[in-house]
């Protein structure tokens, strides 16, 4: 069997039923900015040695909230709120061919005031210096953000 690529299927399952995930201020006193909870997530992939794919992912629930004031800024109301179906050949090839593909989206509900509009900006802003190396509320390099604070 010199020179033949070897192929072989798979199975693989995620199964996640609760995860937080909280992005944290550096102002003082120290606290969440924002929250993320994700409720019933699950993912499968089946690959056959052929190279036939079919994967599937779901989630159940989930929920944006910032935190100064504890408001939810966007959730799901009804379950799942999504859902991928997706199909694949030759997953090898160079060109994706998608032999399925279905999108379900569940009702979401989004909270909006100007107190979570000013938050964003100094997250982004300090984001922004994040990424262009600059240290939030230095020596003005760009990275206080749009309220030019520490972050």
């Amino acid at each position: 069997a010199a020179g033949r690529d070897m192929a072989w299927g798979f199975e693989l399952e995620v199964i996640v039923p609760h995860l937080s995930v909280a992005l944290v201020s550096e102002k003082r006193p120290r606290g969440e900015a924002f929250g993320l909870t994700l409720v019933g997530f699950e993912t499968r992939v089946r690959q056959t040695a052929a190279g036939h794919q079919d994967s599937q992912l779901e989630i159940k629930r989930f929920q944006v909230d910032v935190q100064k004031p504890p408001m939810p800024i966007l959730a799901s109301v009804e379950s799942p709120v999504l859902r991928l179906d997706c199909a694949r050949e030759d997953v090898a090839a160079r060109d994706t061919i998608l032999r399925r593909i279905a999108v379900q989206l569940g009702r979401l509900e989004v909270t909006a005031d100007d107190a979570l509009l000013l938050e964003a900006t100094e997250v982004l802003g300090a984001v922004q210096g994040a990424l262009s190396g600059h240290a939030p509320g230095g020596d003005g390099g760009g990275g206080g953000g749009a309220a030019g604070g520490a972050w």
